[in-house]
């Protein structure tokens, strides 16, 4: 019997640990600041890169890609978990993407201006892992998107994604190959 009620008790805890934990606004708005300081860093390295372009400098702009696009991951998870923000609520977090899409432009657009200086030969395969690596990022931001317009009410859904979006889109036209096809 005593094993029977320690058995019930673990399968228990698991369940409760296993759902996931419902997050508040604040949260969310930490995890969005922590995309803007990924976006920062990105930025960054692209002006490290512009200003000695090389295998050495490059790698940073690939890993604070790769970073940004985990922090989207880990914010695109606290919006499904968040809960439906409250009207009261929803300001603050429309606040913050606002400020993130003008981190998430500045450090795409100077990416995109940097794309001319990944045509040097040393650093040129990191062009294929760049567009990669922005495919990916777009692939967040949509599902980011998705979750923050699933919690947030229908009366400030006129976020306009589109101010975070087409930076993104920008950069993977810039970084795609073309190959007159």
């Amino acid at each position: 019997m005593k094993f029977t009620i320690s058995l019930t008790t673990l399968a228990l805890a698991v369940v409760v640990f296993a759902s996931p934990v419902r997050r508040g606004t604040s949260t969310l708005q930490t995890e969005i600041l922590q995309i803007s300081n990924a976006a920062d860093e990105l930025n960054n390295a692209i002006t490290l890169f512009s200003t000695s372009p090389s295998l050495v400098t490059v790698l940073p702009v690939t890993v604070d890609l790769t970073a940004l696009t985990g922090a989207v991951t880990v914010a695109t998870t606290g919006a499904a978990t968040s809960g439906t923000i409250t009207a009261s609520n929803s300001g603050a977090i429309v606040s913050s993407i606002t400020a993130l899409a003008s981190h998430i432009d500045s450090a795409l657009t100077n990416l995109v201006s940097a794309r001319p200086d990944f045509n040097s030969l040393l650093v040129e395969p990191s062009i294929t892992t760049t567009e990669a690596n922005l495919a990916l990022l777009q692939t967040a931001m949509t599902a980011f998107e998705d979750a923050l317009s699933s919690e947030l009410p229908a009366v400030t859904l006129a976020i306009d994604f589109d101010s975070i979006n087409n930076p993104v889109t920008a950069a993977i036209n810039a970084f795609g190959l073309n190959l007159g096809l």
